[in-house]
C-alpha cells in the first residue's frame, strides 16, 4: 500500500542501519528474514535483536500511509442505519472497541500464523483475519491479540453483506492494536 500511494520509504532515519543488516532492499521493501544478517526472527517478524530498529521504520511508513487516506470511524456509529449508509467496500474504517479473537492454524513460529477477529454487537460483524507473524511485539503476539480485547483495527472494507438477522463487514487489517490515541484537537487521528 505504501508503494501505491507514493509514500517515500527513503526519508526513515532508520533506513541506514536496516539496509546495513540487509532488513531492507534499497526501495526500502522488507528483504525475506533468511537474507538478513545477524539473528533473525522466529515466533513474529520484530522478534530479534534489533526489532526496535524495524518498529520505528514500520511505525514511520504506517504513519505516512495513515495520513494520505481517508478514514471512516465506525466506533461510535454502531448501527445497522449508520454502518449502511458510511460503509461501502474499497473505503477504509477504524473501529475501537471489544473483538474477540480466534486462531485458525496450529503454527506458532514463522509466517501462516492465521487468525481471525471479530467484532460483533446489535446486529453488525466486523471481520478480518491476520498473520499473527506480522505482531508488532511479543505481548501482542502472545496476549493483545489473543480472545477477547478491547482494541483499535484500522481496516479496508472488502465485502459487505446483509440479511435479515446480520450487517456483515469483511475487511483485511491495515492496522490493530491497543492503546491508539484517535483524537487531537477534534480530529481523528491514528
Amino acid at each position: 500500500m505504501a508503494l501505491s500511494k507514493e509514500v517515500d520509504l527513503h526519508s526513515s532515519r532508520f533506513l541506514g542501519q536496516l539496509r546495513s543488516m540487509n532488513i531492507v532492499d534499497t526501495n526500502g521493501l522488507l528483504c525475506e528474514p533468511s537474507e538478513w544478517t545477524g539473528t533473525k526472527p522466529v515466533y513474529h517478524l520484530y522478534d530479534f535483536g534489533s526489532c526496535i530498529q524495524l518498529l520505528a521504520y514500520t511505525r514511520d511508513v504506517l504513519s505516512k500511509v495513515l495520513n494520505d487516506i481517508d478514514i471512516i470511524d465506525i466506533s461510535n456509529r454502531w448501527s445497522r442505519t449508520e454502518i449502511s449508509t458510511l460503509v461501502q467496500p474499497g473505503q477504509f474504517i477504524a473501529c475501537s472497541g471489544a473483538y474477540y479473537f480466534k486462531k485458525e492454524s496450529s503454527s506458532n513460529k514463522g509466517r501462516n500464523q492465521f487468525r481471525r477477529a471479530y467484532r460483533q454487537k446489535g446486529g453488525i460483524l466486523l471481520e478480518f483475519p491476520f498473520d499473527g507473524w506480522d505482531c508488532t511485539s511479543s505481548t501482542a503476539w502472545g496476549s493483545h491479540l489473543r480472545g477477547r480485547r478491547h482494541v483499535l483495527a484500522i481496516c479496508l472494507i472488502n465485502k459487505v453483506t446483509r440479511d435479515d438477522k446480520r450487517f456483515k463487514l469483511t475487511g483485511s487489517c491495515l492496522a490493530i492494536g491497543a492503546h491508539f490515541s484517535t483524537q487531537e484537537n477534534g480530529t481523528n487521528k491514528y
